[in-house]
């Protein structure tokens, strides 16, 4: 009977540590998925208006601090996302960036730059652009920043950019 007195809380604690590990370790909510989707989709249509020329050098020009503001966005205290583009001689490049600033694993991120990815991947169509006709990529750099990248040709951009407006 004594032992049973110890059994019970020790089992409340764990479970309690079980559900507090599974909600820190976890990737995005279904409804954190959403809040990524409409902060993407709020600052895009910042972006698309303050495209960053780039130089013959390959130099990004025209960065200004406050406008690089209005293109940023914090979900629920976990991951600020930061889109820009960046126009070329030939193509504009759609660039999201992500960095943790609540302590979460780095799955959490991995899961809402995929999130990034699909909602770009649904927008494609909607604009009347073939989503196999676009150039993607992912990168992270070593201080753990991740990047996905999308290349529009002018014509892909101006789709785009009018969907975007109406």
């Amino acid at each position: 009977m004594s032992w049973l007195m110890y059994l019970i809380p020790a089992v409340v604690v764990i479970i309690v540590i079980v559900i507090v590990y599974r909600k820190r370790s976890g990737g995005p909510s279904v409804e954190a998925f959403q809040r990524i989707t409409d902060a993407i989709m709020t600052i895009q249509r910042v972006a698309v208006r303050n495209v960053l020329p780039q130089t013959k050098s390959g130099a990004i020009t025209g960065i200004n601090e406050k406008q690089m503001e209005s293109q940023t966005a914090i979900v629920d205290d976990t991951i600020r996302f930061i889109y820009t583009v960046e126009r070329d001689e030939e193509d504009y490049l759609h660039i999201v960036s992500s960095q943790l600033v609540k302590r979460k694993r780095r799955k959490y991120q991995i899961e809402s730059m995929l999130i990034v990815m699909l909602a770009f991947q649904r927008q494609l169509p909607e604009c009347g652009i073939k989503p196999e006709n676009v150039e993607f990529d992912i990168q992270e750099s070593e201080l753990g920043t991740q990047y996905v990248m999308m290349k529009l040709n002018e014509k892909q951009n101006g789709l785009l950019k009018s969907k975007i407006a109406a």
